[in-house]
């Protein structure tokens, strides 16, 4: 063992075995010495303000923040503001009295009475920190049981701190510090101090420790003062001549380098009036001795074996505190290490401890060194990167990248280069351009099969994956997947079913389907099954180089559409069903002509000829002939013919029923209306 290996190990021993009688001040000094937190500046930089007042109700009091949202009680509830949007709240549908945080981690809790009854109006006696979900403020159903119970009263102080929550009691002047992860309170002594009033039984503030020494920290007056709670020695950390209104709550964001707030009224400072803001602005704060970087970084993914280690740290560390077991990998401590320079250790290792594929942990002990600079000991630090000699990836699909697609595309295989983790995976992993992914199989140990919906329309198929949706057997994330495909229909089924169209009864079913002809000579097939006794009307409106065709065919016999020119409507107009069945209608190109279309079929009514470049009907004279539109109706000896276009104007139409009944007919809606009576003249109405 070396000298210093032997001195680190009687350090060790000297911190877990104190002598009988001085246990409580051992453990004292190493709890300081693991949660440093110290507010260097408060600013009003870059100061982000937002109106509270319809979200919580009129101001209150109680401050925390997560890694995702302040949270701030009003009269009305507690409410939960984006830390990096604050102007985007809402209420968290709960109120909480007791409100705070821990600023090392992140979480959110509400001193409890109990296990699950949050502290209310007035205070008592903490007994549990209950913990509060980060994003909704709803409780998570986890509490942190205290070592011993806490009184805390009307007037008192509730101190985020790092790792801790520090209660102050205001009619003994005696400060608590509760560990957030195991519940064990200490006393750190007796002091008093002049905070600003709320209007909630508490005030709120930060628990600042550096140096060896516990702060309070707090807004009075215009200011923001740390005490000390050891001998009352008071400073001041930030001032706000031109005043920041009634402000009596703030805590801080080390990982956001902010202060969070609230006041009512106009603040000088932040030149901002409002009836309740809540707010935040730029802010220095230091939580102690920090690993900056690594090498391999924290996800890296490494392809070889390292045996050399890099740390850099956020100040100069203690030369005499380093020892090259201070840093594990995999649970195996190093065998050397460099000092490389004033911040950065190199630690080394004879054969490497990277002996297997997927995750590698790297692992510094809180408190294993000490910062040169002001004495802080280092906070734990752990990064994770991987092992992978063989990044997985696709290395094929079918259908094949870039091919041609029948539709609809149904399913989609991805062959990977290795074999993956199918429990990895998961239809939202993929993001298509046209569709979804509704459902993954294991085809089997490196084939993947992806279900598609929704993927029935021509055109250019997109089909992406982020890198890391996917993982090999090892745990190591996959690479990035992109791929395209031209979706074409070849013969595909019509959309069903077919819309009904106005009136209700006309027996008019109409439906339209979007593609393209491309490339030259392509045609598009779509089976539609008809009854004997319809008929069937194709539209295709085509793109401005298109020529298209129509063509019908099926147990009635062949039809086309009159040619047209590029660009032009092609009108297949009333075929006659004679036969039931499957009929295909297939759109093409004339003399290899390409473009867009779009393809309408109706059924038991022709087309207006005049809405697709036909002649005008505007006159009586010359008005289409829908003679082949007629159908006959259910029971025998009647029949119907029908049209579909536009009209200038609405107009109205007049007819007679067999009951000799005069009618009148919008032709916009389609509506009827009695407007005389026949009479009977014995022989008959007239």
């Amino acid at each position: 063992m070396s000298r210093s290996q032997s001195l680190r190990r009687r350090r060790s021993l000297q911190r877990s075995q104190p002598r009988r009688g001085r246990l409580s001040i051992e453990r004292l000094e190493e709890r300081r010495v693991l949660a440093n937190l110290q507010i260097l500046s408060l600013t009003t930089d870059n100061a982000s303000l937002a109106e509270h007042n319809f979200i919580t109700g009129d101001d209150r009091g109680g401050i925390a923040i997560s890694e995702t949202n302040a949270f701030y009680t009003g009269d009305s509830g507690t409410g939960a503001f984006p830390v990096n949007s604050i102007g985007g709240g809402s209420p968290t549908g709960y109120f909480y009295d007791a409100l705070v945080s821990d600023i090392g981690s992140g979480a959110v809790y509400s001193l409890g009475i109990s296990a699950t009854t949050p502290m209310s109006y007035g205070g008592g006696t903490v007994t549990h920190l209950i913990a509060l979900d980060g994003a909704s403020g709803a409780p998570t159903g986890d509490s942190v049981a205290l070592s011993s119970p806490v009184d805390i009263f009307d007037g008192s102080g509730i101190f985020a701190g790092n790792k801790k929550v520090v209660l102050w009691d205001a009619g003994s002047g005696v400060a608590s510090a509760i560990d957030t992860a195991t519940g064990a309170v200490t006393t750190l002594g007796a002091v008093f101090v002049g905070m600003n009033y709320t209007e909630n039984w508490a005030r709120w503030g930060v628990a600042e420790e550096f140096g060896g020494d516990d702060y309070l920290t707090y807004l009075n007056g215009s200011n923001v003062l740390r005490t000390r709670i050891s001998d009352g020695a008071t400073s001041t950390v930030a001032s706000f001549p031109s005043g920041i209104s009634d402000m009596a709550v703030f805590t801080v964001s080390e990982s956001l380098q902010r202060w969070y707030f609230h006041y009512e009224g106009f603040s000088g400072a932040f030149g901002h009036s409002g009836d309740e803001t809540i707010g935040y602005a730029d802010a220095v704060i230091k939580t102690g001795l920090s690993v900056n970087s690594s090498s391999p970084a924290d996800g890296a993914v490494v392809a070889s074996a390292p045996t050399e280690f890099v740390l850099n740290f956020s100040d100069e560390y203690d030369p005499a505190a380093v020892d090259a077991g201070d840093l594990t990998v995999n649970g195996i401590p190093a065998d050397s290490v460099l000092q490389t320079d004033a911040n950065t250790l190199t630690f080394q290792f004879a054969i490497s401890p990277v002996t297997v594929e997927g995750a590698q942990t790297m692992h510094m002990a809180e408190g294993a060194i000490t910062s040169l600079v002001d004495g802080d000991s280092l906070q734990e630090f752990t990064a994770e990167f991987f092992f992978d000699t063989l990044l997985l990836q696709v290395a094929s699909t079918d259908p094949a990248d870039g091919s041609v697609v029948p539709l609809p595309a149904t399913t989609l295989d991805l062959n990977f280069n290795e074999a993956y983790d199918f429990a990895s995976v998961a239809p939202s992993d993929f993001v298509l351009s046209q569709g979804s992914v509704s459902g993954v199989n294991q085809v089997d140990a490196d084939t993947l099969r992806l279900t598609l919906n929704g993927v029935n329309s021509e055109g250019t198929l997109n089909v992406n994956a982020s890198a890391g949706a996917i993982h090999d057997v090892f745990g190591n994330a996959g690479a990035a997947f992109s791929a395209s495909y031209i979706l074409d229909f070849d013969t595909a089924p019509f959309p069903a079913p077919l819309n009904a169209a106005a009136p209700v009864g006309g027996l008019i079913y109409e439906r339209s389907v979007s593609g393209f002809i491309d490339p030259s000579g392509d045609t598009d097939s779509f089976t539609i099954e008809l009854d004997a006794g319809q008929t069937i009307t194709v539209v295709v409106t085509p793109s401005e180089g298109l020529q298209p065709t129509i063509d019908l065919t099926g147990p009635s016999g062949a039809m086309s559409a009159p040619p047209t020119s590029p660009g032009e409507d092609a009108v297949l107009q009333t075929a006659a069903i004679m036969l039931p069945g499957v009929h295909t209608v297939t759109v093409s190109g004339a003399a290899g002509s390409t473009g867009s279309y779009s393809a309408r079929v109706i059924l038991n009514a022709a087309a207006e000829d005049e809405s697709h470049g036909g002649a005008s009907n505007d006159a009586l004279l010359d008005a289409q002939d829908i003679d082949g539109s007629f159908i006959e109706l259910a029971g025998g000896g009647a029949q119907r013919g029908a049209v579909v276009g536009n009209v200038a104007a609405p107009i109205t139409l007049y007819g007679s029923n067999r009951n000799a009944q005069f009618l009148k007919i919008d032709g916009a809606t389609g509506a009827a209306t009695v407007v005389a009576n026949g009479v009977n003249n014995g022989l008959g109405y007239v």
